[in-house]
């Protein structure tokens, strides 16, 4: 094989090693958006992880009775009837981020959930 033909070959490995992610990849990185299911009597996924900044995050009542969701110190969604959902759009810093339903006994019965933010 001659050299110009070795670096043809070298350069077409490096464009398909750079195209299917190979050693060059960047690591994944938290989304920007969330999607979050309550019902009797949880949240859903019960740890969750998105990136800090502009965060959109919506809340999914799959449940039979009416609920709300917090994100503690940050913000409240209030009355999700079943069968709805709400969005609400906030600014995160990196930390951890306890959510919750504080309509009577939901707490207690079980609505937490940790959101972290990268």
């Amino acid at each position: 094989m001659t050299w110009h033909r070795s670096g043809i070959l070298i350069t077409a490995a490096a464009v398909v090693l750079a195209a299917c992610g190979g050693p060059f990849r960047k690591p994944a990185q938290a989304p920007h958006e969330i999607r979050l299911t309550e019902k009797e009597w949880a949240i859903e996924p019960k740890n969750a992880r998105v990136a800090a900044g502009m965060v959109t995050i919506t809340v999914i009542n799959q449940g039979t009775v009416e609920h709300n969701f917090v994100i503690e110190r940050v913000v409240t969604i209030e009355r999700i009837q079943p069968r709805e959902s709400k969005a609400v759009q906030v600014n995160l810093s990196p930390g951890t981020y306890q959510l919750l339903c504080t309509l009577p006994g939901h707490r207690e019965a079980g609505m937490t959930a940790i959101l972290r933010v990268e």
